[in-house]
């Protein structure tokens, strides 16, 4: 930069050890004629190195414009969800009386999130992969996925067993019971249980989708702060979100939503995919509501 403006440099530098410091005298190779090749020399190099930097500052500032114009629409697209929900909410309050299991009525909310998320993905300007829309190390996934679920379906039976041991309103209950889909109101229909048990595994990966993919990676990208506080804060807020999903039916299950969420939303993070996620989720809820039947305790 001296070269160009005869002006000191922009940069400092301490030394830690004893240093040889060699100085070039500037003034001697402009104007003496027997250096001036050199001078050129140097100015071609370095004005070449000043212009790689220029260029990089802007592919910099650009990039940086790029992301917050993704924050902008994140935005835009989490206000609009979140005011669809308020009012869809209402909605399936007087709507769930007329299902036997009111967490079908989600779906059309879950949808129209759906919508936007995807929405956002694409307009990102980033690979679907960014969103775990990828099979990369599918079956590495998918083994861990399984691996740590296992341990999950245990204590949820060990859960229900303290439940309805030690608190009397509920010695009736059975440890397993698949028909408490139907919460009482209606009497087991095979049916209507596997429509409901085929509707919610083929919905779950939708659910990934947006509070994964969408939510959590999102807010794992822009969220400031180190990264083990970015981690942990965009795992939590998705999980509120998504929890908020299921405050419809009661605020204990919203609780054991947001709950193995937390776990989801760790595996997620630990695999960059959305098919473990899927997957444990899948064998959670199915094990959770269809056979062991955790809905009857809230």
């Amino acid at each position: 930069m001296t070269i160009f403006d005869n002006a000191p440099r922009s940069a400092s530098a301490t030394c830690i050890t004893e240093v040889e410091a060699l100085k070039v005298d500037l003034e001697l190779l402009k104007n003496n004629s027997e250096y001036f090749l050199i001078y050129l020399k140097l100015c071609q190099l370095f004005g070449t190195k000043i212009a790689k930097r220029l260029r990089y500052l802007n592919d910099v500032t650009v990039e940086s414009f790029k992301e917050k114009l993704v924050v902008g629409t994140f935005a835009i697209n989490i206000i609009a969800m979140t005011s669809l929900y308020a009012v869809a909410l209402q909605v399936l309050q007087k709507l769930k009386s007329f299902f036997s299991n009111s967490t079908l009525v989600t779906i059309f909310v879950l949808l129209g999130f759906c919508y936007f998320i995807f929405n956002m993905m694409m307009k990102s300007g980033y690979p679907l992969a960014t969103f775990g829309l990828t099979l990369k190390n599918w079956k590495k996934s998918l083994f861990e996925s399984i691996l740590f679920t296992l341990p999950i379906l245990g204590i949820i039976v060990l859960i229900k067993f303290y439940v309805i041991t030690f608190n009397p309103e509920f010695s009736k209950i059975s440890l397993f019971d698949p028909g408490a889909i139907f919460q009482g109101k209606h009497a087991f229909n095979l049916k209507t249980y596997l429509l409901a048990l085929n509707g919610y595994i083929i919905f779950v990966p939708l659910q990934e989708l947006i509070v994964r993919g969408g939510i959590q990676t999102a807010l794992q990208k822009f969220l400031t702060g180190s990264q083990t506080k970015i981690r942990v804060g965009s795992i939590i807020l998705s999980n509120v979100i998504f929890a908020g999903g299921h405050s419809h039916i009661s605020s204990g299950f919203a609780i054991s939503v947001f709950l193995p969420g937390i776990f989801w939303g760790w595996l997620f993070s630990r695999q960059k995919s959305l098919l473990g996620v899927s997957i444990s989720h899948i064998l959670i809820g199915v094990w959770a509501a269809f056979v062991v039947g955790f809905e009857n305790i809230f």
